[in-house]
Order: C-alpha cells, then structure tokens, then sequence
C-alpha cells in the first residue's frame, strides 16, 4: 500500500498542486508579513519572495562565464600556437572582470537590502489548503470564460495594496530572471520584438516577390518550362530561408521580452512562428497569379496550378525533408558545437558545456505541425495529394520527435498545457475555416471564372453552399474552445493528494536557480549573501543567489 501511493505521488504529485503564486506585492514584503497574511488557509511549508535583482543577477552571471573565460584561456598558453592569442584575449577578460567586481562592490556598498518585485510562492504543506487560498483569492471565470468578481475583495488586500493569486506554475516553469520586469517593461519589449519580427517578414516576402517575378517589381515575361521549373526551386529555397531565419530570431526575441514562464514563452514562439510561416506560404502562392501566364496572353487558374500548386507542393515536401533532416541532424546546437567547437576546447568545463543537451521547444515542434496542416487544408481543395504529402510529413515528424526527446534533448521542464490547447482550441479550429473558405472559393469560383482570379458566381447554389460552410466554420471557430475548457475537477486520487508536502519524494520547490538551501532561506528574508569562487570566496550582502564558477554542467 505505501509503494501504491508513492508510485501515484510520483506519477501526480508537484509542488504546483501545493503552491500559490502571489503578485503585485507592496515592494517592502517581508517574509514574515507574507506568512501571516497566508497562515489563516493553513501551515506553510515554504516561501520564496522574489527580489528586484536583475541587473545583478545579471552581473554575477556575467561573472561566472569570465571566471569560465579565464580558466579556458589558462589552458590555452599552455599550447605554442595559441599563447598570443590567449594573452591578448586574456587581458581583455581581466579588464572586464575587474570592471564586473567593482560595479558589485559599488552596488554592495549602496544597497543596505533589496526589495521585493512584487512576486512570490508561496508553498502549503497540504493541497487543501492551497485549494481553500485560490477558493477565495483567485477569481473565477464563466463558462464564456469571464472574469467574476470576488465575492469578498478585503481578503485580497495586503498592507494596503490590492495583490493577485493564481495557481502557481510548476517550478521549473518559471523563468526568475523575468520576474522583476514590470508589465510595462515587458510590453515595451514585446512591442519592439513585435516590429522587428514584423520587418523580417516584410523582407522575407519581398525576396519571394522578387524570385517570382512580381509584376510590379519585374514585366511578367514568357519563360521556358526549364526556367519556370527553376524559378520555383530558387522560390521554394528562398521560403525555407526565410523560415530558417524567423526559426533563429523568433526564440532569441522571444528570450528578449522576459515572460514570467516557458509556457508562456512558448506560446508565443508557435502563434509567432505560425502566422508568419504561414503568410509567407500563402502570399508566394498568390503572387504567382501574376507570373503564371498563358501563351496567347493573360492568366488562367490551370496555369496557376502549374505554377503555384507547382509551388505549395514544393514548400510542403521542403519541410518533409529539408526541416525534418534539420531537426534530425541538428546542425547549430549538436553538430558544429560538438565536432567542431569541441575539439578546441581546453578544459572539462568548457568541454561539458559545448556536449550539454539542447533544449526542447514544445512551441518550436507544434508549429511546425500546425503549419503543414493548415496549408495543407488550405489549398487541399483544389490540390488533393497535399493532404497525403501533409500525412506523410506528420508522421514523419512524429518519430523524429520521439527519437529526440528519447536521445537527444535533455529532460524537458515541467509546463502548462497551454500550447497543446491553444493549438487544439484556436489555430486549428481557424485553419479549419480557412480550409471552408477556399473550399467554397476552389469548388464555385475557379469553375466559373476559370480566367479571373475572383469574380461573382451567378449559381444561387454554389452561393447559399458558400454561406452555409462559411456560418459552420465560424460556429465551429466560436464554440470549439468552450468545449475544449481546461476541466476544473481534480481527478487524482484525494488520499494521495492529502499526503504532506515533505513526504513526497522528488518533489520540486521555488528557488531562483544558482541558489544553495542556506543562501536560498536567506533570501527569503532578504539578507542573503553571494558566493562567488574566484580563487577563494567573495560575499555581497542581498543578492539571494549563489554562483559558483566550479561547478560541473
């Protein structure tokens, strides 16, 4: 019976079940204050305030990686050929790394205490008391998926100031560095990264409109079947570019903008990726109208399907092979790391560091999915093979992912399922109505107007046909999240689920990374001291973290 219940422990149990999340905290929260206020929903069994300390943060890590610098740098005058370059490279590393203690003395000397960010965890030894806090803290929605009010809004007021809870986030899932960026920093950056992805799309589809010979840039001349064959290569090959790059600059922008945690970082990443895939597929697609000419002058559907389904099948059988042999050999974080930064690498430490595992990306793997069955669904009426190349390429997908999580990734960190439903309950429900848009375009406007690329159908059925998938697909659209609702019902066992805190073997807690459980509970009161190994140890009253630069990856 006892290894009954820890296997399900095992199986069902994480400190999220026994944790709030508490935001906009008065910055003077102390940790004492933050038990009081929660002690009347039960015994606690952890709190972690979360402090207004990036820019050190920042610093030490900083640091750390020029101590790692260093030492690399070390080993390296040890070889005749690299000695010059190694001092002068050392030297500019001392020089920053002088620069980086004396920013953290000067910061030690005027900061006497940090303050809070106006986050933090706050752990219950039982689940009960966890669900008790949220029943009368956290707000409920309808089954629209409104937001109710409390009925009691005192219980929400601490110190005088208004603070939010929710469910707190498995513990791996969040991102402590993003923490003490306020929302108006946050949507500053994702407005900038908003704008340059934009841009970047912009400049992708301007090069697929220059490849295809766009009226507007270039006359639309008569061209050889070898040339128009060339044409699309070169055009398909420009679009697995463009995608190549927004594959590279979405996440690093994604990084940029601080998300509270990965779930959130990767959705935002698939919704990215997505659209902007997508658009580029749908618009070099339709540029092609204007390049596909008939002999005796002018442009028809038929040719169109030589050219730009010629184009859509292309770029579905690009991804198929070319992405998936990406994702399979992983050239930029497995490959040029390993066998060719590798073997210049001097010391363990930077050995271990170029031979660590890549990170999983569940957004990064979900778009890709999404987008060949939304280009496979849009264009599928009028070209049919791509839902059995869209097939074969989900399933090939499917087994790469296996082997690369099974392999190849290192183990992934516990998320929401956000990505999965809002893939599920959102962009696959608008691909579906894409795909009865065009549906209804393909099967009335191509067969009447076979030499316009729209024009109005005189057939009333082909219209109220029109009407009718258009009313379903937005039905569909409208009520398919609503079915698809998060349950609230708990369905573990409750025996289980009533085991304390501690006893739960494995079991996860709040702590910012770096951080040892000594410097970890003085940082909870906000009186916490750094050590950072720099031939012997160097303390900094206030930061709440631990850096060492021995420590093995």
């Amino acid at each position: 019976q006892e290894k009954s219940r820890q296997e399900i422990e095992a199986r069902h149990i994480t400190a999220a079940d026994y944790t709030i999340w508490a935001q906009n905290l008065p910055a003077n929260t102390t940790e004492e204050q933050l038990q009081a206020f929660f002690a009347k929903y039960g015994e606690l069994s952890n709190t972690s305030i979360a402090l207004d300390n990036a820019d050190q943060m920042a610093q030490i890590r900083r640091k750390d990686e020029l101590l790692e610098e260093i030492e690399h740098l070390q080993a390296e005058q040890e070889m005749p050929e690299r000695v010059a370059h190694a001092r002068k490279a050392m030297a500019k590393a001392r020089r920053e790394l002088d620069v980086v203690n004396e920013q953290l003395q000067d910061w030690k000397h005027r900061q006497g205490r940090i303050d809070c960010c106006g986050h933090a965890f706050v752990t219950f030894t039982l689940e009960s008391s966890a669900l008790m806090c949220l029943e009368e803290m956290c707000p409920k929605r309808n089954w629209l998926g409104i937001q109710q009010p409390l009925t009691r809004p005192e219980v929400c007021v601490m110190n005088g100031t208004p603070i939010s809870v929710t469910r707190a986030p498995q513990a791996s899932d969040v991102e402590w560095e993003s923490l003490p960026f306020s929302s108006v920093q946050r949507g500053l950056r994702k407005a900038g990264t908003s704008l340059v992805s934009f841009i970047l799309v912009l400049f992708a589809t301007a090069l697929i409109a220059a490849v295809n010979g766009k009226h507007i840039i270039f006359p639309v001349t008569k061209t050889p079947l070898i040339e128009a064959v060339g044409l699309n290569v070169v055009t398909v090959i420009v679009i697995l570019g463009a995608n190549v790059m927004l594959f590279i600059a979405i996440p690093a922008l994604a990084n940029f903008e601080k998300h509270l945690t990965r779930s959130e970082r990767e959705r935002h990443v698939m919704l990215r990726l997505y659209f902007f895939q997508v658009f580029n597929t749908i618009i070099a697609a339709a540029i092609l109208w204007d390049a596909s000419e008939k002999p005796k002058g002018g442009a028809d559907w038929a040719h169109w399907f030589a050219d730009g389904g010629y184009l859509v099948f292309n770029v579905l059988i690009g991804d198929a092979l070319l992405m998936n042999f990406i994702e399979i050999w992983r050239p930029f974080d497995v490959v040029i790391p390993r066998k060719v930064a590798a073997k210049k690498a001097c010391t363990q430490r930077r050995l271990n560091k170029l031979w660590s595992p890549p990170e999983f990306s569940l957004g990064m793997r979900f778009q890709m999915c999404l987008k060949t069955i939304t280009v496979a669904w849009f264009f599928g009426p009028g070209i049919p093979i791509l839902y059995f190349v869209a097939a074969a390429s989900l399933t090939l997908e499917y087994w790469i992912d296996k082997y690369n999580v099974l392999r190849v990734f290192k183990k992934p960190a516990q998320v929401d399922a956000g990505v999965p439903f809002l893939a599920t309950a959102v962009v696959l429900p608008f691909a579906l109505l894409l795909h009865c848009i065009t549906a209804c375009f393909m099967y009335s406007v191509v067969v009447e107007c076979p030499n316009k690329p729209i024009c109005a159908v005189k057939n009333n059925d082909s219209i109220l046909a029109l009407f009718l998938m258009l009313a379903s697909g937005g039905a569909v659209v409208t009520a398919w999240p609503l079915l698809l609702r998060k349950p609230s019902v708990q369905f573990e066992m409750v025996r289980a689920r009533e085991a304390p805190y501690h006893s739960v073997r494995g079991i996860d807690s709040y702590m910012p990374p770096f951080a040892g459980d000594e410097d970890a509970d003085k940082g909870r009161k906000q009186k916490s001291t750094v050590h950072i190994i720099d031939q012997g140890h160097e303390e900094l009253d206030g930061i709440g973290v631990s850096v060492s630069a021995s420590d093995d990856f």
